[in-house]
């Protein structure tokens, strides 16, 4: 996929709900929240054709293991997949997940959609 690239960038944190503790309650609330803050970003976005690839990089200071990386993503990916309307096992995404240390307190996450 040569094409058009888009890219989007999210201030937000991204924790990892893998390792977090507590209530079932409190994480299924931070998974709404993320979800609905980079879904509400993305409605103001054009929606690619598919297929595309898409890149998810989460911005942190702390740097999180391979798993714990892709499980603090995975409401950004619901979001992303809602917003292209399909599953987001749908064989015309293909995902990609990065990760890149930020200055001390800045959180975020760049979403990268190449056509």
């Amino acid at each position: 996929m040569g094409g058009a690239m888009t890219e989007f960038i999210i201030p937000i944190k991204l924790p990892s709900i893998a390792n977090m503790r507590g209530h079932w309650s409190k994480k299924a609330r931070i998974v709404k929240a993320q979800r609905t803050t980079v879904g509400w970003y993305l409605r103001t976005q054009l929606r690619p054709a598919l297929p595309v690839a898409i890149t998810i990089t989460r911005i942190a200071p702390r740097m999180y293991d391979k798993d714990n990386n892709v499980a603090s993503l995975k409401a950004t990916i619901d979001a992303i997949a809602e917003w292209l309307n399909v599953d987001d096992r749908d064989p015309r995404i293909t995902w990609t997940y990065a990760q890149e240390r930020g200055a001390p307190k800045a959180y975020a996450v760049r979403i990268e959609v190449r056509s």
